[in-house]
């Protein structure tokens, strides 16, 4: 199991690196990398109570199947949770 307390850098202080680095390393950060009008978005709503959460208990990974409440590809709603409204 992965230490997430030995990290340099939090999970969410990395996490805008991870994604505009990563478009920007595919030549696509004009349209994809971060959460901007006209960007299209690839994105998971989960029921946690911050991602601090997963930090505390990675465990939680692996029981994700009934956290997921909202996931969004290219900017289209792909699945939503009965009864979760954004």
């Amino acid at each position: 199991m992965y230490d997430f307390s030995a990290s340099w850098m939090s999970t969410v202080s990395s996490g805008p690196y991870t994604f505009i680095n990563g478009a920007y390393l595919t030549y696509e950060e004009h349209f994809k990398g971060s959460l901007e009008v006209g960007k299209v978005a690839d994105l998971v709503v989960l029921d946690l109570p911050d991602i601090e959460a997963l930090q505390q208990n990675p465990e939680v990974c692996f029981q994700m199947r009934d956290k997921v409440l909202l996931t969004m590809v290219e900017g289209t709603v792909r699945y939503q949770k009965a009864g979760y409204a954004f």
